[in-house]
């Protein structure tokens, strides 16, 4: 943390910024037992740690309207930033629930208390978050998000590293395995069927580099081909799931349990961490709330830090538009990458075939770091459409006699920092 930035906000006043804070809500989904196969009222819970983005939007919105042009959505025409983001290995700081884990179907092994930073959880398997990017991530002047499919290059999902804690330290291996990296036998490829859409807050910042509080979502349609031939994506004919609307989002906690067939009860929980904040401190107030002046979270060591958190529950099934499969009725793939070039449609679509997910009323969740790349930023970006001042506090020349002094007060204001966190 930049105690120097503390100081100067203590003796000369904090800079005025918006008022981003708001009341934090948990916004629920349902997963019933007609469309998901669950029951026992399965939910998924979001708390939104009353962050809001450009003009206001939240948790339940997808698009931001112009304050210039009225327009809501994406507008191609107004480019205000570009950006990539490339995924990190797992940090461990990340304050996620640890669990009980395994690797395969039907295997006796016990992954006890492992860590779920920077995992993949489907169901009770535990998977490492492969290395993956995004490129051409667009943002518009109103502070839209657009992230092409084509741009979206997720990993092939074939290893989980376990971190227990030391938990199963001592017992038999042959059945509670010890830390280590870890080959699972059951692989998937997950990619997306639609652009991404929603919005990202680096609008409100005055550079969309620095260090500043930032968060963002997107939503789209996914695939997940699962292979049962181990590390062999090449010629094996995978089992493809669908789950239509995923919501992938960099800031909030997700808590998540589900009940498949009344025999199998699952938990999730996963907590994103915010753009250029470390995740050992704590970015919100004693109410919850999101801190606007002076975030102790912020930390230019983690500048251009990103997170990723989604969850949901694969469907029963999907109904798909009639080119999704050929004229034998199987999937049209894409000849170099095999991906499914599916397209989910309302029901009632003329042509729309129902396709069938195997692995209906399994839950999972994501959960990744990552590092962005801001690779444009317009030139009259300046002319933000949305109504702000910056978040980070800008550091203001002071005399030497007045950082003397201010020294002497450095452990008490962070300690006080801390406390509060």
């Amino acid at each position: 943390m930049n105690h120097r930035k503390i100081i100067t906000v203590a003796l000369l006043g904090a800079i005025s910024q918006p008022a981003f804070a708001a009341t934090p809500t948990d916004h629920y989904k349902y997963y019933d037992e007609a469309t998901y196969g669950t029951v026992n009222n399965s939910f998924l819970r979001f708390n939104d740690w009353g962050y809001k983005g450009p003009n206001g939007v939240g948790a339940n919105d997808f698009a931001v309207t112009s304050t210039v042009t009225g327009i809501t959505g994406f507008d191609a025409t107004r480019i205000g930033q570009e950006q990539n983001v490339h995924t990190l290995p797992a940090d461990g700081l990340t304050k996620d629930l640890r669990t009980d884990l395994s690797v395969e179907f039907g295997s006796p092994d016990l992954y006890r208390n492992a860590s779920q930073d920077g995992i993949i959880k489907f169901g009770d398997w535990g998977y490492d978050m492969p290395e993956s990017h995004f490129y051409n991530m667009q943002i518009d002047k109103a502070g839209n998000y657009h992230v092409p499919m084509s741009g979206m290059d997720f990993g092939f999902v074939d290893m989980f590293s376990y971190d227990g804690d030391g938990a199963n330290a001592g017992l038999p291996p042959s059945v509670f395995p010890q830390d280590g990296v870890y080959d699972t036998s059951i692989n998937f490829s997950p990619y997306g069927i639609s652009d991404g859409k929603g919005w990202c807050g680096s609008v409100l910042a005055d550079d969309a580099s620095g260090t500043a509080i930032m968060a963002g979502q997107i939503t789209f349609d996914v695939v997940f081909d699962v292979y049962y031939v181990d590390g062999d994506a090449s010629t094996a004919e995978p089992v493809s799931q669908i789950v239509p609307g995923l919501i992938m989002r960099s800031y909030g906690s997700y808590y998540m349990e589900t009940e498949l067939n009344g025999l199998t009860r699952d938990t999730f929980e996963g907590h994103a961490t915010i753009n250029n904040t470390n995740p050992l401190a704590n970015p919100l107030d004693e109410n919850g709330e999101v801190i606007v002046n002076d975030n102790p979270a912020l930390d230019h060591a983690y500048n251009n830090r990103v997170s990723f958190l989604g969850a949901d529950v694969i469907p029963l099934g999907v109904w798909l538009s009639a080119d999704s499969y050929d004229e034998f009725g199987n999937p049209v793939r894409d000849p170099i990458t095999k991906k499914w070039l599916a397209t989910v449609v309302p029901e009632g679509t003329p042509g729309a075939v129902w396709k069938v997910n195997s692995f209906g009323g399994k839950g999972f969740m994501m959960r990744a770091d990552g590092e962005r790349i801001v690779t444009f930023t317009a030139e009259d970006f300046s002319e933000h459409e949305v109504q702000y001042t910056s978040l980070a506090p800008v550091p203001v020349p002071v005399p030497a006699a007045v950082w003397l002094f201010g020294s002497g007060l450095i452990g008490l204001v962070w300690a006080g920092r801390r406390k509060a966190a």
